[in-house]
C-alpha cells in the first residue's frame, strides 16, 4: 500500500501469497494496488485504510503488515480501534529463528503502544473534522471540558500536564471546535525565544526598531488575527513578559517594538506549561492576575 516496494517488501510480499494459497486453496486472493499522492502523510493512509476496512467491516478481517513505512504501519494501528471486534493486526517479517522460509507473524495488540500514539491519533480525529472515531476514556473528561471552551469566542485557557500528553492537541481540538475555526492557528514555542526575540515574535517590529529591522514586520498576533495562539512553555516567559501578556489577553491591544500607537487584535490564547505554575504563582514567580485569566483547564 505504500511507494514502490523495496526487495524485502516484495519476497515478504509473495511468501504472504504462497502461504495464504497453501493454506486456503479454496479461497480466490485478490491483490490490490493502491495509489497514494504521498506514502508519509499519515492522514492520507488513515483515511486509505479506514475506507478498506470499511468495505469489509462484514468480514473478520487479518491483516500482515510488512516493513514499509512506518507511517503505514501507525495509520492501520490507528485504523484498529475503530473495527476492534473483527480486525486483528499482525507484524510480518521475515523468519529470523526457524528453516522455513514462511514469514513469522507476530501480533499487535493496539493498546500497549506507545501513548503517543493516541496523540496522533486526536490529530487525526482533530484533521476528519470526526467526532466518531475511538477516544480512550482517561481522555474524555479533558475533551469534554475543552468542547465547553470552544463553544466560547474569547475565552482564554490554560493547559497543564507533562511533555507528550497531547497539550498542543488539545489546542487545535478548542480551535477546529470553535467559530474561529476557518481562521489561523499558530503555535509558538515560549521557551525557544529569549525576551526581547520573543517580543519581537509575539507583537512584531516597525522598520527601523533596531539592527537588522529593514523592514516593517508583524508579529503572530497580528498574523492569527481572528484565530487561535497557541503559546506552549508559558511558564518560562519573564516577568516583564507576563506583564506584556496580561495587557494583550486584558485589552485585546499589542504594540509593535518601535511603535507608539497600539493595534486592536482579535485573537483567543491558549496557553500551556509543564511547570506548577500555582506553586510558581506562590513564590511570585508567575503573576497570579495572569495565571487566572488564562483559564487553567486541568
Amino acid at each position: 500500500m505504500s511507494a514502490p516496494e523495496n526487495e524485502e517488501d516484495k519476497s515478504l510480499s509473495k511468501l504472504l501469497i504462497e502461504e495464504l494459497k497453501t493454506n486456503f486453496p479454496e479461497h480466490p486472493i485478490e491483490g490490490r494496488s493502491i495509489v497514494l499522492k504521498d506514502p508519509l502523510d499519515i492522514v492520507e493512509l488513515f483515511n486509505v485504510t479506514n475506507e478498506i476496512l470499511f468495505e469489509h467491516r462484514n468480514y473478520l478481517i487479518e491483516v500482515f503488515i510488512s516493513t514499509g513505512y512506518p507511517n503505514t504501519r501507525v495509520a492501520w494501528f490507528l485504523s484498529l480501534p475503530n473495527f476492534k471486534q473483527n480486525l486483528r493486526l499482525f507484524q510480518i517479517r521475515q523468519a529470523k529463528f526457524s528453516k522455513t522460509k514462511k514469514p513469522e507473524k507476530i501480533y499487535i495488540n493496539v493498546d500497549t503502544l506507545n501513548p503517543n500514539a493516541i496523540n496522533i491519533f486526536n490529530d487525526l480525529n482533530i484533521s476528519n473534522g470526526s467526532s466518531e472515531f475511538f477516544m480512550p476514556d482517561t481522555l474524555k473528561p479533558f475533551y469534554e471540558k475543552a468542547t465547553l471552551v470552544a463553544a466560547t469566542n474569547d475565552i482564554s485557557c490554560l493547559i497543564l500536564g507533562e511533555n507528550g500528553t497531547g497539550k498542543e492537541n488539545l489546542a487545535k481540538f478548542i480551535h477546529k471546535s470553535s467559530q474561529r475555526k476557518s481562521k489561523p492557528f499558530i503555535a509558538v514555542n515560549c521557551a525557544a525565544f529569549t525576551d526581547e526575540l520573543l517580543r519581537s515574535e509575539l507583537f512584531g517590529y516597525e522598520k527601523g526598531a533596531f539592527t537588522g529591522a529593514d523592514k516593517l514586520t508583524k508579529g503572530v498576533f497580528e498574523e492569527s488575527d481572528g484565530g487561535t495562539i497557541f503559546l506552549d512553555e508559558i511558564g518560562d516567559i519573564s516577568p516583564k513578559m507576563q506583564v506584556s501578556l496580561l495587557r494583550v489577553l486584558q485589552e485585546k491591544r499589542i504594540q509593535r517594538v518601535g511603535r507608539s500607537n497600539d493595534i486592536m487584535i482579535d485573537v483567543r490564547v491558549i496557553a500551556a506549561t509543564n511547570k506548577e505554575l500555582e506553586e510558581m504563582c506562590e513564590t511570585e514567580r508567575f503573576r497570579w492576575d495572569l495565571f487566572l485569566d488564562l483559564q487553567p483547564l486541568q
